[in-house]
């Protein structure tokens, strides 16, 4: 992983332009078009002093072949992770480090004492993620979609430093460190 760049946008209009992305996300819409990208970036990047990460999820073999994006974003109701990888790189595993690497970076190197991490209820993908990750018991509640224009069954997770901490001896440091 590693910071976005200005020069991101056809990567990551390219990756995000996918339906099953904007189905599972909040703000993604498909089609996706180039200039959103541009506005993504406009976003992320205008505030790289911040003390908050967005990242472009990269390949450790080839650090030049993007393959989604993951990020920790600190709102106004507190900290917390989204991340997707584009259609040709799921069910590899890159979804599962790069929820682990923004996960640790909140908890580390932010210090956030707790990071909320939700997912539809129909991606039981992430919900295997997110149990990894140490996420307990989630509550459900209504969550924006911008590709169906309306609120969906959406589970939101809390996961504490604690719980980080129990799930990392539990797996093995390597997995979520």
């Amino acid at each position: 992983m590693r910071p976005f760049r200005r020069t991101d946008a056809p990567v990551i209009a390219r990756l995000a332009n996918d339906a099953e992305i904007a189905k599972m996300t909040a703000s993604l819409r498909y089609p996706y078009p180039a200039y959103d990208a541009v506005r993504f970036l406009r976003w992320a990047l205008k505030d790289a002093g911040r003390s908050d990460g967005a990242f472009l999820v990269t390949l450790k073999s080839n650090p030049r072949i993007a393959v989604g994006t993951a990020g920790v974003h600190l709102t106004r109701s507190g900290p917390g992770i989204g991340y997707w990888m584009g259609a040709k790189f799921r069910r590899r595993g890159y979804a599962r480090e790069a929820a682990a690497a923004v996960t640790r970076y909140g908890f580390e190197g932010l210090g956030c004492a707790e990071i909320e991490i939700s997912c539809r209820t129909v991606n039981a993908a992430s919900r295997r993620i997110i149990k990894r990750l140490g996420g307990g018991r989630p509550k459900l509640r209504p969550g924006w979609s911008r590709f169906y224009r309306r609120k969906l069954p959406t589970l939101f997770y809390m996961l504490t430093r604690a719980q980080w901490d129990h799930a990392s001896k539990r797996r093995g440091a390597a997995w979520v460190r």
